[in-house]
């Protein structure tokens, strides 16, 4: 079993070129949900320290987030930028959203009003993208 020191010098020494790994990744979900059409890239060339599995698997998690809770037609925007000493991977939708509080709710299998919208799927996506990064 890999230890989190293990991870770290590993992640330290993995250079991942992730224009490549993230636009493979949203392209893969979105034509896997019908929404090829729907996917805006803006992703920058760059080579940052990140296991290249965990990018790939975050960015599908978050756009097929982001594709099932907004409706088809409507833009599913992924962006990745190099901002100081950050490397940011931004998907923004047209969905409903969700309010600070709920943000800091999100656990595996919740779903958030439930009682009004109807959910599809477990409610991983955005915990296994949080537990990626």
């Amino acid at each position: 079993m890999m230890t989190r020191d293990d991870l770290l010098r590993q992640t330290a020494a993995e250079r991942t070129a992730v224009e490549a790994v993230i636009t493979q990744a949203a392209q893969d979900i979105a034509a896997k949900v019908r929404r090829a059409g729907d996917l805006e890239l803006a992703v920058q060339p760059a080579e940052v320290a990140v296991i290249a599995d965990h990018l790939q698997k975050t960015t599908a998690e978050l756009v097929n987030n982001g594709c099932k809770f907004s409706s088809p037609g409507t833009t599913v925007r992924v962006a990745g930028v190099i901002a100081g000493k950050n490397d940011e991977l931004t998907v923004t939708d047209a969905g409903r959203g969700m309010t600070a509080e709920q943000i800091a709710k999100i656990a595996p299998q919740v779903q958030f009003e439930r009682n009004i919208y109807e959910q599809q799927g477990a409610g991983l996506d955005l915990i296994i993208a949080r537990r990626l990064t």
